[in-house]
């Protein structure tokens, strides 16, 4: 029933290049490899090729790489060129339709999409880097369902993550013993998030030192809402997770934007399944700055850079509001009492009665009282409602209207002195 739904979504919501690799799939034997890694690549240079090429499971898994450039690029970027060069220099390649290429190194398979040298193909500015994965994830989704891959996963990372060994061991039953997941994998798993760690690689010591505080800010943020109970206390990078295929088939994959779509695909996964994070597999990302995305770890980067020469500290959400957020979530195992006198709330302090009140919460209530017969169903809907953007529009009415950003190293001084649930 689930490969059912997800030839579903191929049908109707899958990219172009699926039908081109219908086409050639015979390329591919049965069960080929046991899944699939999806890399996006635009002006990168072929160094994630080389690594993938001596990693030690690189033969029974397929690197799927989306060479791509925004459609207003004129021409093809040099980069660009010399990447897809070293790509036909090292592997062979074996077969073609459309932009879409099967390469080998012995016993190494490459799937590479061209999405750069023609211009009508260039992405979108507005969907950008999230339309690339889209691509090279809906392309491993049709080939777990045409049988040529073993696992319904599909692993997402960018060019400028080196892999560890045990990478993919999430999905290994002979190794889910030692480097297990949080929790036991199973079928309601929609997705994995993996441990990680900026490198200096070949940074200067100001941009490997921004990187280091922008990485704080990523774990400090994280921890802090598993310090208040929130269902969302997940990493959301896009180099370090991987997904389920039905669970992504489910969500209509990834959002079509140019940043912040692996925190949308997160948010959708996380209503539908449990996103476990595995803190055995730990990523090394390199630190640099880029303007790739609009937003993400690159532009903030280079932000904190800018201001550090200007001698001005990174200042980030105040711990105080993640105390509100705590007192707000426990508040809310409450709420179906209160769902025909919402005057009677005992509201945890007026600014988060304030705070709920701009977002709306009334009119989710209203909704949810005429919709939900019962208190699991409305705790359900509650925490569909207050989900990962919820909760961030609820950090940042906070901070405009109460807690102005402090300095990151006080916020991580009040966090160290929280206890909370094994946080990643």
């Amino acid at each position: 029933m689930a490969k059912q739904h997800s030839q579903k979504y191929l049908a109707t919501y899958a990219e172009p290049e699926v039908q081109s690799l219908a086409q050639i799939q015979e390329c591919f034997a049965r069960d080929a490899f046991r899944a699939s890694l999806a890399i996006p690549a635009y002006n990168e240079q072929p160094n994630y090729l080389k690594r993938w090429m001596l990693h030690p499971q690189a033969q029974h898994y397929l690197l799927i790489t989306v060479v791509n450039a925004p459609d207003t690029q004129r021409t093809s970027s040099a980069d660009n060129i010399q990447l897809w060069q070293f790509i036909e220099s090292q592997f062979h390649r074996v077969c073609r339709a459309d932009n879409v290429s099967v390469f080998e190194q012995g016993p190494i398979k490459l799937l590479a999409v061209d999405r750069f040298s023609n211009a009508s193909q260039r992405l979108p500015k507005r969907q950008g880097v999230g339309l690339a994965r889209k691509i090279a994830c809906d392309l491993s989704v049709f080939l777990y369902c045409s049988g040529r891959q073993q696992f319904p996963w599909v692993f997402s990372s960018d060019a400028d993550t080196h892999l560890p060994e045990n990478y993919f061991s999430a999905i290994h039953n002979s190794d889910r013993r030692k480097h297990s997941c949080t929790n036991k994998l199973n079928t309601k798993v929609s997705a994995l998030v993996f441990n990680f760690e900026h490198i200096q690689a070949g940074a200067c010591d100001e941009v490997f030192a921004a990187t280091q505080s922008y990485q704080q800010a990523i774990k400090y943020y994280c921890q802090q809402l598993r310090y208040a109970r929130s269902p969302y206390a997940f990493y959301t990078l896009g180099s370090a997770l991987a997904i389920n295929i039905h669970a992504y088939a489910a969500v209509r994959g990834f959002p079509k934007r140019p940043g912040g779509e692996d925190f949308y695909l997160l948010n959708k996964l996380a209503k539908i399944g449990a996103v476990q994070h595995c803190p055995a597999v730990k990523l090394a990302i390199e630190a640099r700055t880029s303007q790739r995305v609009p937003f993400g770890t690159g532009p903030a980067v280079q932000k904190i850079v800018e201001q550090s020469s200007q001698a001005i500290d990174y200042r980030y959400y105040s711990p105080h509001i993640f105390q509100e957020l705590k007192h707000w979530l426990a508040l809310s195992t409450q709420l179906w009492q209160y769902r025909d006198s919402p005057a009677s709330i005992p509201w945890p302090s007026v600014r988060c009665q304030q705070s709920l009140g701009r977002l709306p919460f009334s009119r989710f209530l209203l909704h949810a009282t005429r919709q939900c017969k019962t208190e699991t169903v409305f705790n359900k809907a509650f925490h569909d409602w207050f989900d990962s953007f919820m909760t961030l529009k609820f950090i940042h009415d906070m901070q405009d209207h109460y807690y102005p950003a402090q300095d990151l190293q006080y916020c991580l001084r009040i966090a160290d002195g929280r206890q909370t649930d094994s946080a990643p």
